[in-house]
């Protein structure tokens, strides 16, 4: 840490983003989960405000946070602000606490930045603002004390970006829809699970070019009953009950209100119906920028918490599903597609449900148990048919 500059290359979106601090309409500084702490930071206490250590708990396994108080918010909260920040400064800040909702990997070395959707203003910038994906050199004055390069061997920082900006451009592809755009990302992601990741470079092109030649060989059962919501709210009820915040299981609530009110098969036509009629361009808008989004903060198919390509692109699209289940079941319930902070609201609560996952193991597991795990179901829930392709 210090004053001198590092140079860093970040997306648009974040280099645009700016901390709402007190009008934040739900700042992460309120909630249980304690925000990690350092040791450079620890030591920094230690050596200039000793003060501060009263602050930091250390659990059993050795990670160190800050306290929450009795109402679960950081001990440190004050009326949408930071006592460690106002009195000391934001070198004084961990980690988490300095550079959320901003994300911080590296590509052969040279850092980039990225933006976390679990938090309001990130969401509405990625998801409403203008070219909001476009990569812009800055600078930066500190990086995380731990950083994650994403380069596999044998690629390189070129091959890095060469391959994800072409699984970008195929998810900014306008001419199909977000649920098929979804779709090719899943095959996509299966496809270089078959390959060493050496060949990824040459290979990828040709899986691009030929994806939809290769999705309509999948045998999908159009007439197949898929029972979409009820499947959303059992997903939605394994992750609630696992560990989330209460505002979390409020949006829970509202969803599992709507189905178990109008119990039986007809549902599913019901929603669809409605969507179909009201959601129109500005549901498909959202969808496909929130698919792009994802990509982008997963720097797929090279990060994110599984360990390869075909369960990033898996895990990409159950989040998809439920999101897209999640816009409909609201819409059907106002009869209307909802405004923008209403969609900003499921956004970034759903991204904050998934991102307190540590690992896709408990994700990809229940899935499985609900049936929404390989590529036919996943096909079938967003009504793919080889018509489409």
């Amino acid at each position: 840490m210090g004053d001198s500059t590092l140079p860093i290359t970040q997306h648009r979106y974040i280099q645009e983003f700016q901390c709402l601090t007190d009008r934040c309409p739900d700042t992460c500084c309120s909630g249980t989960w304690g925000m990690q702490i350092g040791d450079r930071i620890v030591d920094l206490y230690q050596q200039a405000a000793p003060e501060l250590l009263d602050m930091v708990k250390e659990h059993e396994n050795g990670l160190k946070v800050i306290a929450c108080d009795t109402a679960g918010n950081c001990s440190q909260y004050d009326q949408g602000l930071c006592r460690v920040h106002a009195s000391y400064g934001e070198t004084f800040l961990g980690d988490a606490c300095y550079f959320y909702p901003r994300i911080v990997r590296t590509v052969g070395g040279k850092p980039l930045m990225m933006g976390a959707l679990s938090c309001p203003e990130v969401a509405r910038l990625a998801l409403y603002t203008e070219q909001p994906f476009q990569r812009l050199e800055g600078q930066i004055t500190r990086l995380p004390e731990n950083v994650k390069d994403i380069v596999p061997d044998p690629l390189n920082r070129n091959n890095v970006f060469s391959i994800h900006d072409l699984c970008l451009t195929m998810v900014e592809d306008t001419s199909v829809n977000a649920d098929f755009s979804a779709l090719r990302l899943l095959s996509i992601g299966l496809s270089l699970d078959n390959l060493a990741v050496s060949m990824w470079p040459v290979a990828l092109p040709f899986y691009i070019s030929s994806v939809d030649q290769r999705l309509q060989l999948y045998g999908i059962q159009k007439n197949r009953k898929s029972f979409k919501y009820e499947k959303i709210i059992a997903l939605l009820h394994f992750l609630v009950h696992a560990k989330t915040s209460p505002k979390v299981k409020q949006l829970f609530c509202i969803l599992e209100d709507i189905v178990y009110r109008y119990p039986g098969n007809n549902l599913d036509d019901e929603v669809e119906a409605v969507w179909s009629q009201e959601a129109g361009e500005q549901g498909e808008r959202v969808l496909s920028r929130w698919l792009q989004a994802t990509v982008v903060t997963d720097n797929f198919p090279f990060a994110g918490i599984a360990s390869s390509a075909g369960d990033r692109a898996r895990l990409i699209t159950i989040r998809y599903f439920v999101l897209k289940g999640i816009l409909q079941l609201l819409t059907y319930k106002q009869g209307g597609f909802i405004d923008a902070e209403e969609v900003i609201v499921v956004v970034y609560r759903m991204s904050r449900l998934f991102d307190h996952l540590s690992t896709a193991d408990y994700l990809l597991d229940s899935c499985k148990k609900l049936g929404i795990y390989h590529f036919d179901d996943l096909a079938c829930l967003l009504e793919y048919n080889r018509e489409l392709a």
